[in-house]
This record gives structure tokens, sequence and C-alpha cells, in this order.
């Protein structure tokens, strides 16, 4: 939870992965109290990896305590890295493809309407393993092993 200097104003939340995750993230209106938006962007070359708005179309509901003024972003498998999720009040998105490019309200008028204080809820997942195709030969291998025993076993009760 933070609080936003003005309409103009952004805060942010860095985070790392060290390995491949799904990542939700949200804003919470119980908190924020203005319309939310939400940039995902790598710290490692700053480049901007998505964004969203209210919940409509085209920005879907990622958590089922979002309200219509709350921002949800979903990713899935994202790389191992470093990461910077924005927030900020809408409509201050960001001016271009990197955070260098700053955001699109350079000057606000100051105030929020509702007031200035949001919440947001990060949920990071580990993805799990894929198995490698030897892993499934081996247990093919097994599964077909124990097979034969067991049908070894019956005709020879029989």
């Amino acid at each position: 939870a933070g609080t936003l200097a003005s309409d103009a104003g952004i805060d942010y939340v860095d985070f790392t992965l060290t390995t491949s995750s799904d990542m939700l993230a949200w804003t919470s209106s119980a908190s924020a109290s203005f319309d939310t938006l939400l940039s995902l962007f790598s710290r490692d070359t700053g480049a901007l990896l998505t964004v969203s708005d209210d919940v409509d179309n085209p920005f879907p509901r990622v958590a089922v305590a979002q309200t219509a003024l709350d921002a949800g972003i979903a990713v899935t498998d994202l790389a191992p890295g470093a990461y910077r999720l924005v927030i900020s009040a809408s409509p201050n998105a960001p001016a271009g493809t990197l955070f260098s490019d700053g955001f699109s309200m350079p000057m606000g008028t100051g105030s929020l309407p509702g007031g200035p204080n949001w919440a947001l809820d990060l949920a990071v997942v580990e993805a799990q393993p894929v198995p490698e195709p030897e892993t499934w030969a081996i247990l093919g291998a097994g599964l077909a092993l124990a097979g034969a025993i067991r049908r070894r076993r019956a005709s020879a009760a029989a």
C-alpha cells in the first residue's frame, strides 16, 4: 500500500525472479480510491512489458477482489530477471516503450478524486518444469514392465 503525491505521480514495487514464474498483480479498491493503472517494466532493459487499466475490454479481471476501477496484470512464464511494477493514476500511462521515457502527465492538478491511497496484491508462482522426453520414456518403460509382470502372474495363477 502507498500514497501517490499527485495525479501525475507514480509509485513502484521492484522484484526479482530467479526462475520462470507466473505473475498476478492487481490493485484493490478497498484502499485505492482512484482509477489505478499498472505498468510492468523489465529493470534489466527498461522495456515496457505490459500495461493495464480498469476491468473492462480489453483488460481482463485477474482476481475476484478486483472492482471496476482496479487494474490487473497476469503474465504466464515470466522469465528470470529484475522487474518494476508501476502504480499510477489513470490516464497517467507510460509515455513510451521504456521506463526512462517517463509518463504521459509530467505535470498534474495535484489532486486525486477520492484521495491518493493505493493497495497492490502481487502473487508469483514458480512455473512447474515440463518433464524431458527421457523422463517420459523411463515412465513408459516402467509401466510396460509392470503390465508384463502382472500379465505373467495372472497367466501363471490360471
